[in-house]
């Protein structure tokens, strides 16, 4: 249930489907519902003002029809089958199904059907209504539905002598709104039916080209540059397509021009670094041999070996400058990642020793990681051996890994002196350092090494002192 909803929530064209059905089936809803009831209604106020027009016409008829000595209350002195003959002479096949007399109190005195039993009292007429009735006024009930699904309506005309007539209609002649109801349930189901084909169509001419543009834009976004075809659209989609395949163009030929940028900034770097190599290899040798034919001059054998130093120093920097120049080459690789933690222990293990540290290890994890475990392993061990350098001595360095559902988060917390907020947003720049001996481009290869796997790294100063350098990697599988 969860991967569908979240599903839905990534699709736009479900979202768009789910919303144009959703909008479509309540406008139509309600206003089917408006309109249903409205002609309904309308129907049914017509039936009933034609039954009662026709009850009107029964009644005038059977006044005259009827003996004057008919009582209200008895049939007496009355021959029951004349009146019911009066009565079976005015149905109207169609329209009117049975007639009946009733006293002012609603009692059945005669009917043209013999289905009401003279004496029984219609449980429909109410004393209000009875009321109204008496008064003068004809009255028509709602259609209601009956046993086996008939609809039934029953008129109520006042008569002379206070008898009141009462008129049923037919079940066939109500039938008219059974078909109007079922019509209507057609027309609903054929525009829901319209409706999903037009929502079909929405997805075909609007969505689908969408789906195509977001495909293409995700391609981009990776790296990957298709080939975009023309299109003929001249609509904002069309405009669209035309501007990510100009933006393709455009992204491959800087890309292009940066990779020969790197590519000549590689071959300017090894040059530069070789023709810094050999006067350096000829100035260490001449410090070599000054130092051994001087061996009676203490301050020339002095300068020599400080010669010699430097020598190596400019060496290590052309060496790490080299190795900066170049991409790194990921091997990757499943690790655990409290193996990972435990190796870094073991590599900080001496220098530990010699500050007098103490190390905490938070390890909220026994996931693995897919990345360079080499590469990595040097990172982690260079932000350590850092925060080490910079705590005075018995500090406390904090290594912790935490596994989420889509990254992994690293963080090393020393108890040091933290950093100058000047130098904190050029920490990571090359040749940039905070120590007086410091090459600068320790930091600047953990940052590399970093978006190679594509994460990020920030650095932070605690409150209560020291710095914290956070890591998050994407846990992705290959």
């Amino acid at each position: 249930m969860k991967s569908l909803l979240r599903a839905i929530q990534q699709s736009f064209q479900t979202k768009l489907l789910i919303t144009y059905a959703f909008l479509w089936l309540s406008l139509s809803g309600i206003t089917g519902f408006v309109v249903y009831r409205a002609v309904y209604q309308g129907l049914e106020e017509k039936m009933g003002q034609q039954l009662i027009a026709l009850g009107r016409l029964a009644a005038f008829s059977l006044e005259k029809q009827l003996p004057s000595q008919l009582q209200p209350d008895t049939v007496e002195n009355t021959s029951s089958s004349q009146i019911t003959d009066a009565l079976q002479s005015l149905l109207n096949s169609g329209v009117i199904e049975n007639l009946s007399i009733l006293n002012p109190q609603g009692t059945v005195l005669a009917n043209a059907t013999g289905e009401a039993v003279e004496g029984f009292k219609s449980p429909l007429l109410t004393p209000p209504l009875l009321e109204q009735i008496n008064r003068g006024v004809p009255l028509v009930l709602p259609v209601q539905m009956g046993d086996f699904g008939l609809l039934h309506q029953t008129a109520f005309i006042p008569m002379s002598n206070h008898l009141l007539l009462e008129v049923d209609a037919d079940p066939n002649y109500l039938d008219i709104l059974k078909q109007f109801r079922n019509l209507f349930l057609f027309l609903g189901l054929a525009g829901l039916a319209l409706s999903a084909a037009v929502g079909t169509w929405v997805a075909k001419t609007i969505l689908s080209p969408v789906k195509k543009v977001a495909q293409i834009a995700g391609s981009i976004a990776q790296g990957q540059y298709p080939e975009i075809p023309p299109v003929t659209r001249e609509d904002e989609l069309g405009q669209l397509v035309d501007s990510l395949r100009t933006m393709s163009h455009r992204i491959q030929d800087r890309e292009t021009q940066l990779e020969r940028m790197a590519q000549a900034q590689k071959e300017i770097a090894g040059g530069i670094a070789h023709e810094v190599r050999n006067p350096l290899g000829v100035i260490r040798g001449q410090a070599e041999w000054i130092a051994k034919k001087t061996k009676e001059t203490p301050e020339l054998i002095n300068a020599a070996q400080k010669i010699e130093t430097q020598v190596k120093n400019l060496n290590h920097l052309v060496t790490n400058f080299l190795e900066y120049s170049r991409e790194p080459q990921l091997q990757k690789r499943w690790v655990e990642l409290p193996a990972l933690i435990n190796e870094i222990e073991e590599g900080l293990g001496e220098l530990i020793r010699q500050k007098n540290a103490r190390l905490l290890k938070t390890v909220n994890s026994t996931e693995s990681l897919w990345v360079d475990p080499a590469l990595l392993s040097n990172t982690l061990l260079n932000l350590g051996r850092n925060a080490l350098e910079a705590m005075p001595p018995g500090g406390t360095l904090t290594l912790g890994i935490e596994a989420q559902i889509e990254s992994a988060r690293f963080w090393v917390e020393d108890t040091g002196p933290g950093i100058p907020m000047e130098s904190l947003d050029k920490i990571f720049h090359p040749f940039f350092s905070t120590k007086p001996t410091g090459t600068g481009l320790g930091l600047a290869f953990v940052e590399k090494a970093i978006r190679a796997h594509e994460g990020n790294i920030q650095v932070r100063n605690k409150p209560e002192g020291g710095a914290i350098f956070e890591i998050t990697l994407p846990r992705r599988k290959p």
